[in-house]
């Protein structure tokens, strides 16, 4: 008898393995043909760490705190792209970048299901009802959507086994105790720690509820929950230097004090739960539309046909406080979704409690709400007849099969006469949008009117019988409804209809996904685009040159290339180049391969002067919006009286080409052509386009160390700074130093034609030069001037470190001959001087 359960248990799993394992061949086979995720520029980025991370680790035998073609420095790359992720790094000592990330993605998503399979198990769920829930979840649309990004797939099975572990230390079995504490040290570390936040927010809950339920019990003990939370803050305290650094970096990113008072900038909305009922609806300009907002996030909470019936019908069971942990899954389901609704109570609270107020935006909180679906869909198969034996279930099969019938009716209504549907929605959509106060960009009237019309085209082909996904939707709603009429008349053996149910939600959940990654093929991001060859045959220095020292100086000079696609030129794409869609569509994808824009500069070597991440300095964001004359802070930057020829031009201007120049840029890639004296020394289209992409030669470059001619003070608040940079005329004569705290005769300094600069070494994060002076000069250090971290030395003694130019860095180097030393700190020394900070500001506050 022992033999036969353990055989069945053994049969059970190995078959959810196969079933998940099936399906994540179903999703991910177009990556074993040579292909790249389709889901965006972000999906795209872990290719690029991947390479770099195993450069640093592997060739120059560090962690990659410090990354020159970012031009931010730390810890952007850890923060969100798990560089200190074990798996990553083990992975990549044998796999190259494209076979790892591929094989991540795929293993990540099958363990993601099976923690949820094995989760529903210890729930004493039935294998079947075990199954059901895990195939919802893994193939739900956050899943899906988020499977792309490596650094958040990594992390994605920590919610479920989380909550086994749980279960399993209040169980007494405290042997659990050392995978949980593995397992959370592995969270902080593994990658987008966000999520994290999240999953211990409904642990926290299932915690409470557990404590109230077993807490007068015999085989209860305060030991379990006291064990179990304090594996967090242990493992937290061991990481404390890495988690003292990243907050002291976001202090000085863009997200400096959290996102709190945008907490409510993606609310879910109606038309969110829509995609509960046909996730592949996709309206062009969703956001824009007067009259059918979709909102920006699509498909997140979709998570089956079938299962989305089986939760529902949770509702009709019997007993809900016989099911032992049922009431508590309600309740998430329920309270995670007010969690995300504007004007719930539930919302107002919790996005100002600390912490939580950092993480505004439904899309963060879907993965719990479905989670706890699938879940509830789990319970509902398991307690099916209760629903069948209702009283009201009869009446409510009826109702869904009413609704669907309805539902076809309106699809092929529309099929009939979507012509004349579209113009009166075109109609209706001018005339409202012709009303909307501060339009975005320069566009001609009748720009707008083809906007408005290719919406209204779009809204009606998505919600007409023609359209293959409302086909397919109409297809599998059918099957669950007949699934729900048979077995509620009994029409199929038990043991059948228990099997089928497996089969239908599989369907359900992936056959809407068949093309999600069937992206552009690996030759996109392995073969160097025109721009990257011509630079390359021009310039022998990349980014991956490093390290530099006396012998090669010389042949390789660090530069910095800037991308510029003004905001407006998106409306010459639509309109010049028939680009419709501006994020995903194929001809931007190109577009933007030839650009090297959303970091794929970074995969062919080259150091770009924004970081597009989530998280950059805040200094480094205001000087680059600077240098495109387009300043987010100024809301005038947008109106429609300022044309594209206006942005041009002032782009091109010579003073903004000698800024440019001061920031180490010395190649700049756009597909326009700027209003001054300089041509362009390459031209070419994208591939698969007509969208041309010229190369200028910045003839006002300056190196990445230099010494300055003359120093320029600067005092106040940032956009006083900014204000004082932008008057310079010529960065090779002034510098713009800040603050002003030196002496009088550390003021005076002269050059002379003898004064010289030898590199000895340049690495990541470390620059040591040999400098011979007649008088006190200061020396000028490109790279992001992080306050507190860069180090520096003149003959090893400590230096003062100043901001020069707004960004960079400068120190005063004494007369004669001097060893000078940049130097970004260890991750050990990096948590003690974010402590030492700390502990500065809050005896400030204290006083």
């Amino acid at each position: 008898m022992n033999k036969l359960f353990k055989f069945k248990r053994f049969y059970g799993g190995a078959f959810a393995v196969f079933v998940l394992s099936a399906g994540s061949l179903f999703l991910f086979w177009p990556f074993l043909l040579g292909k790249l995720p389709s889901m965006g520029g972000g999906s795209l980025f872990h290719y690029m760490y991947f390479k770099e991370m195993a450069r640093f680790v592997y060739d120059l035998k560090m962690l990659p705190n410090w990354w020159p073609a970012y031009n931010s420095g730390y810890p952007i790359n850890l923060t969100l792209d798990a560089f200190l992720n074990p798996v990553f790094i083990f992975i990549l000592k044998y796999l190259s970048p494209f076979f790892a990330n591929n094989i991540m993605i795929a293993a990540f998503f099958v363990a993601n299901g099976l923690g949820l399979y094995a989760l529903a198990r210890t729930l004493n769920l039935s294998r079947t009802a075990s199954l059901i829930a895990a195939v919802s979840y893994s193939f739900s649309g956050v899943v899906v959507r988020y499977v792309g990004i490596t650094t958040i797939a990594a992390l994605m099975p920590f919610l479920p086994l989380s909550f086994l572990c749980l279960l399993k230390i209040f169980e007494g079995r405290l042997r659990w105790f050392w995978i949980w504490f593995a397992l959370m040290f592995y969270a902080w570390i593994g990658g987008w720690s966000e999520m994290i936040v999240y999953a211990l927010t409904a642990l926290g809950f299932f915690a409470i509820y557990l404590i109230f339920q077993k807490r007068n019990s015999e085989n209860f003990s305060w030991r379990y929950p006291l064990i179990f939370f304090g594996a967090i803050p242990l493992s937290a305290l061991i990481l404390s230097p890495w988690f003292l650094s990243v907050l002291h970096f976001i202090s000085y990113s863009e997200r400096a004090g959290g996102t709190g008072d945008g907490a409510a900038y993606m609310p879910t909305t109606l038309a969110h739960f829509l995609y509960m009922f046909n996730p592949r609806i996709s309206v062009l300009y969703g956001d824009l539309l007067p009259f059918f907002p979709l909102g920006n996030e699509p498909y997140l909470l979709f998570f089956g046909t079938l299962p989305l019936l089986l939760a529902l019908s949770v509702l009709f069971i019997k007993n809900i406080k016989g099911n032992r942990y049922l009431p508590f899954f309600i309740g998430l389901a329920a309270g995670s979704i007010l969690m995300t609704v504007s004007h719930s109570p539930l919302f107002w609270l919790f996005h100002r409690l600390p912490v939580l107020k950092w993480f505004g935006g439904y899309w963060k909180w879907s993965f719990v709400i479905v989670f706890s679906l699938a879940i509830l869909a789990g319970y509902g198969f398991d307690n099916l007849r209760d629903f069948f034996q209702h009283r009201l279930s009869k009446r409510a099969i009826i109702a869904l099969w009413s609704l669907f019938i309805l539902a076809v009716f309106a699809a092929g209504f529309i099929a009939l006469f979507d012509s004349r549907i579209k113009l009166s929605l075109a109609s209706y959509g001018v005339a409202r949008y012709q009303n909307v106060p501060d339009r975005i960009f320069s566009r001609p009237a009748a720009y707008y009117r083809q906007v408005i019309t290719e919406m209204a085209n779009s809204l009606v082909d998505n919600f007409s019988l023609k359209n293959k996904w409302i086909l397919l939707s109409s297809f599998l709603w059918l099957i669950a409804l007949l699934y729900l009429t048979l077995g509620k008349y009994e029409l199929v053996p038990y043991q059948k209809w228990r099997k089928s149910a497996v089969i239908i939600t599989l369907l359900g959940s992936a056959l809407f996904w068949t093309d999600i990654f069937n992206g552009p093929p690996a030759s996109y991001l392995k073969t160097e685009p025109e721009t990257a060859k011509f630079l390359h045959s021009i310039n022998p220095y990349t980014s991956r040159k490093l390290p530099l020292d006396s012998e090669n100086s010389a042949s390789f000079v660090p530069y910095r290339i800037f991308l510029y696609t003004p905001y407006q030129f998106l409306a010459r794409l639509s309109k010049e180049y028939g680009i419709d869609t501006i994020y995903d569509s194929e001809k931007r994808r190109w577009f933007s391969r030839e650009m090297m824009e959303y970091n794929i500069h970074a995969m062919f070597d080259f150091d770009a002067f924004r970081n597009t991440q989530t998280l950059a300095l805040k200094r480094l964001m205001a000087l680059y919006f600077t240098a495109m004359r387009q300043d987010v802070s100024i809301a005038t930057s947008y109106k429609d009286t300022v044309s594209l020829d206006d942005y041009l031009k002032a782009f091109s201007d010579e003073k903004n080409m000698r800024l440019l120049g001061a920031l180490n840029i010395r190649y700049i890639l756009t597909p326009l052509m700027l209003k001054n004296e300089s041509r362009p020394i390459f031209a070419t289209l994208a591939a698969n386009t007509n969208i041309p992409v010229y190369i200028y030669e910045n003839k006002h470059f300056m190196p990445r160390w230099y010494f300055s001619e003359k120093v320029l003070w600067a005092e106040g608040n940032d956009a006083e700074i900014l204000k004082t940079l932008d008057q310079v005329q010529d960065f090779k004569k002034t510098t713009v130093l800040e603050p002003l705290t030196l002496n009088d005769e550390a003021l005076s300094t002269k050059s002379s034609p003898s004064d010289k600069i030898e590199l000895q070494l340049y690495t990541a994060g470390n620059l040591r030069l040999k400098t011979k002076t007649e008088n006190h000069r200061f020396l000028i250090f490109s790279e992001s001037r992080f306050p507190d971290f860069w180090q520096a030395t003149v003959n090893a003694k400590s230096a003062p470190i100043y901001t020069a130019n707004y960004l960079y860095q400068a120190i005063l180097v004494p007369p004669g001959e001097n060893i000078v030393e940049f130097r970004y700190p260890k991750l050990m020394e990096q948590g003690a001087i974010a402590l030492n900070k700390r502990i500065e500001t809050l005896l400030k506050i204290n006083q």
